[in-house]
Formats: structure tokens, C-alpha cells, sequence
């Protein structure tokens, strides 16, 4: 975009006034809410330790999602599993002068799709959000379209007892990660992967990820290993 280049005057148009005007119409959107079959057996899975109206409902999510949805909206860590995000991880506009108004400027977005969801399909959903057709919207790096690995097998079958083992009262339950891991290759290649983490967290150690007071206990890494080593036992029998 061209613009003025110094700052003492103040175009009406300028690439980092109309970068944050798109990204806020992204940004403060609502995402909607995706119900799968994956997602929901999470509810239904819930519903199993819940009680009375509450249990009635998570048991039927397809029909109760007008209840169930603002429910889950005041949990990020939650909701996430059942809607695709967009995060705004950085903007950057290789200037370090105060006072001269860059001519480009671009931002990286962070967005986890649903596994049904079409890559192309969402671009477009960005690019129409952004109301503005100088940002051209690009994929800089993507994991290879998986299918969720099959639970009818010994192996998620023994290290569903290894968890139980070492937590007595535990539910085991498939569940999808919003996090990238490496297993997403193995699958794209038909190969049967599982991921857990057979820890006990607190949510303030999940919302330590990749923060400022990154940690979780020690006693946990030790209960987390010890889950491991029942389940190579198991399937050693």
C-alpha cells in the first residue's frame, strides 16, 4: 500500500490501521460451534459422572446444543474441541522507526480446523471476514488430513487399563487434541496412533503451556511414566 511515510501526519488509509481494523472483525467473531461425532461422545462421556437434568442433557447434545453450546463457550479449553479457532500469534511489519508508517505489514494466524472442515473452504471464510482485498491470505504450513485411529484393538484397549490402573475411577474415552502433534503423519499413512499425556493436571498447569510459568509437578512425569511402563507390561502378556 502506498501511503505518507511519515508518521506526523496521518494518512486515511495505511497498511497497519487497515491490517487491525481486518483482524478485529476476525478476531472478535464468534466462532460457531461444530458438532461430530467425536466431539459429542466427549459430552456423552461427561454425562456419565453427571446426575439428574444435567446427565439427560449431555446425553443428548444433537438435540440440547442450544443449552449446551453458551455452556461450553465459558470454557475455552473445552469449546475448542468444537468449533474451528483463530488465534492472532503475531504481527509484523519490519519496522522499528517510530515516527515512519510502513507501506506492508503481515500477520500469522494460528487456526485449527475440525477434521471435516475444507482448508480452501475456511480461506475463503477468512478472506470474507477481513473485508479487504489488499491482505491476500496464504498458507504458510499445514498437517496432512487425518481420520481418528480405530479404538477396537488391543492397543487402546491396554492402555485404557493402564490409565485406570493408576488412576482408579478414571473414564477413558477417545477425544480429539487441539494441539499439533507428530502422530497426524502416521495416520495420513494409515498407520494406528494414539496420543495421551496419563498425567493429573490442574488448569493452571494447562494454561502454563507454552507460557511464562511453564511446569508441571515431578510426582506427575513419575505417575505419567509409571502408566507407560503397565502398558508395555500389558502388552506384553
Amino acid at each position: 500500500m502506498y501511503t505518507m511515510g511519515h508518521g506526523s501526519v496521518t494518512p486515511q488509509k495505511y497498511a497497519n490501521k487497515e491490517m487491525v481494523e481486518a483482524l478485529d472483525r476476525l478476531v472478535t467473531k464468534k466462532p460457531k460451534a461444530v458438532f461430530t461425532d467425536l466431539n459429542t461422545n466427549i459430552l456423552k462421556t461427561i454425562a456419565g459422572h453427571k446426575k439428574g437434568i444435567e446427565k439427560f442433557l449431555l446425553s443428548h447434545p444433537h438435540f440440547f446444543k442450544p443449552i449446551i453450546i453458551p455452556q461450553l463457550r465459558k470454557q475455552p479449553e473445552l469449546f475448542a474441541l468444537f468449533c474451528n479457532t483463530v488465534t492472532l500469534t503475531n504481527v509484523n511489519s519490519n519496522n522499528t522507526a517510530y515516527n515512519i508508517i510502513p507501506t506492508s505489514v503481515e500477520a500469522f494466524l494460528d487456526c485449527r480446523l475440525q477434521p471435516d472442515k475444507d482448508e480452501d473452504e475456511f480461506i475463503k471464510y477468512i478472506q470474507k471476514t477481513l473485508k479487504n482485498d489488499s491482505i491476500k491470505v496464504s498458507i504458510i504450513e499445514n498437517m496432512p488430513k487425518t481420520i481418528p485411529s480405530s479404538t477396537d484393538n488391543v492397543f487402546y484397549e491396554n492402555l485404557g487399563k493402564a490409565i485406570q490402573l493408576n488412576y482408579p475411577g478414571s473414564q477413558v474415552t477417545p477425544v480429539m487434541m487441539p494441539n499439533v502433534n507428530d502422530l497426524g503423519a502416521f495416520r495420513a499413512k494409515g498407520v494406528l496412533a494414539f496420543a495421551t499425556i496419563p498425567v493429573y493436571l490442574k488448569k493452571e498447569h494447562i494454561e502454563g503451556i507454552h507460557n511464562r510459568n511453564e511446569h508441571i509437578p515431578v510426582e506427575a512425569l513419575y505417575n505419567g511414566a509409571q502408566v507407560y511402563f503397565d502398558f508395555l507390561q500389558l502388552m506384553m502378556e
